[in-house]
């Protein structure tokens, strides 16, 4: 069997696993809108490039960084039905966009679960 088809089918068995997925895919798109929002348009994206030409390098870290924050997000800290594609996509989208408040914030909160 190759790799791919027990990707679907994994993904056909579980339909968490598969909103799971369309949260990382939508924390991409969330931290590459985050890095091409031009700067002093009064989002986050101000903060993170500071010239309005960005590199690819900013565009990857954005990405993976928004990917990232949007697992925590729907995992950690919003109480998401991970069974609903739609809506996990959609909070995944908004997670990956305020990525650096979002790893704040489950940072805060793993620290507070730690401390208990």
């Amino acid at each position: 069997m190759a790799w791919g088809d027990s990707v679907k089918g994994w993904l056909n068995s579980d339909e968490s696993g598969k909103a799971l997925l369309g949260a990382v895919f939508g924390g991409v798109i969330g931290g590459a809108l985050l890095v091409i929002t031009p700067p002093g348009a009064g989002t986050p994206g101000a903060v993170v490039v500071q010239a309005s030409n960005f590199t690819f390098f900013q565009l990857l870290q954005g990405c993976f960084s928004g990917a990232v924050a949007a697992v925590v997000g729907v995992v950690l800290l919003m109480n998401v039905d991970r069974r609903d594609w739609l809506r996990t996509f959609a909070t995944s989208i908004f997670c990956g966009y305020l990525w650096p408040t979002i790893l704040t914030a489950g940072s805060a909160f793993v620290q507070a679960l730690l401390k208990r």
